[in-house]
């Protein structure tokens, strides 16, 4: 592995393009789904400053993982010395710092305006970011949430820039809750580097079964979430559309939960580190992905 590839590899381009697909869903929704033209050096600055955030939030906790990649992932590329601890550290905080440029001047172009709420909110994922990396694997079920923090809010900040503060707030919540679930069980297959590195993660404190029992109730509560959009329920939602979604998002939705919690029976029935990267760190990543295809989908349907 040369220094070009190592790069690659710890930007994690499948990570990129999903926070890049995930701002884009939430930006072409409140747009082009609701009949409304699309701002379009607005959107290239909100796909940008998602991809900075997202590859400098994976490059900075590389120089945290490093003493649990040790010993689960000796053939990364910091393990390995071919980039330097010290240099992923601060390559990562640039690379955040200069998203929240970007959030803050996203407006420029169209509007000739600063956008401070999303250059706050992507400024707050930045903080949530920076802690969690340095402390949060040291905060039980805490770290977990701060994880889900930034991946809940990725559609609700794609639609930031465009004016509109509530159409994604209950698919960030729903995104949200179940994102605690999936990084317990991503931190269940990682439980044996984590204790040898130190870490205080939930399954390190409670023990693996214990563990993926909670994932479970995370994921089961985050259902109610995706469907606060159907409209006999969005009606009592103040500012929100019962016309958000259609068809597609409610059946794709189902889909994926469902997917979700067949994922979650094949790690239970066989818990050991093959299984959760296959299932977990594969498997329900490349469902997000799909989920997040779809949820763009709904813009031009």
């Amino acid at each position: 592995m040369n220094l070009v590839e190592a790069w690659v590899r710890v930007v994690r381009p499948p990570i990129i393009l999903i926070s890049v697909v995930g701002a884009s869903a939430g930006a072409l929704n409140v747009t082009i789904g609701q009949g409304e033209d699309l701002p379009q050096a607005t959107y290239m600055m909100t796909c940008l400053f998602a991809a900075l955030l997202a590859a400098g939030l994976m490059v900075h906790n590389d120089y945290y993982d490093l003493p649990s990649d040790r010993v689960t992932r000796p053939h990364k590329p910091l393990p390995t010395g071919i980039i330097r601890p010290e240099t992923a550290k601060w390559v990562g905080f640039g690379l955040m710092a200069a998203a929240v440029l970007v959030a803050f001047f996203g407006r420029w172009w169209d509007f000739g305006e600063v956008d401070v709420p999303t250059a706050l909110m992507v400024a707050f994922v930045f903080l949530v970011g920076l802690y969690y990396n340095a402390r949060g694997k040291y905060t039980g079920i805490w770290g977990h949430v701060m994880v889900a923090i930034g991946v809940g809010l990725i559609p609700y900040v794609g639609a930031m820039p465009f004016g509109d503060y509530v159409s994604m707030a209950p698919l960030a919540l729903g995104i949200g809750v179940m994102e605690v679930g999936r990084e317990i069980m991503v931190c269940a297959g990682d439980i044996e580097g984590d204790r040898a590195a130190g870490f205080c993660t939930l399954p390190v404190k409670v023990g693996q079964r214990k563990s993926l029992l909670v994932a479970l109730a995370f994921y089961i509560a985050s259902v109610p979430f995706f469907y606060l959009y159907l409209p006999r329920i969005a009606a009592h939602i103040p500012g929100l559309s019962g016309e958000v979604f259609g068809p597609v998002y409610y059946v794709g939705t189902t889909v994926f939960l469902v997917t979700l919690f067949v994922l979650w029976v094949l790690v239970w029935r066989t818990p050991v580190w093959d299984s959760f990267e296959a299932y977990i760190r594969t498997g329900s990543r490349l469902a997000i992905f799909l989920y997040q295809l779809l949820l763009l989908s709904e813009a031009f349907i």
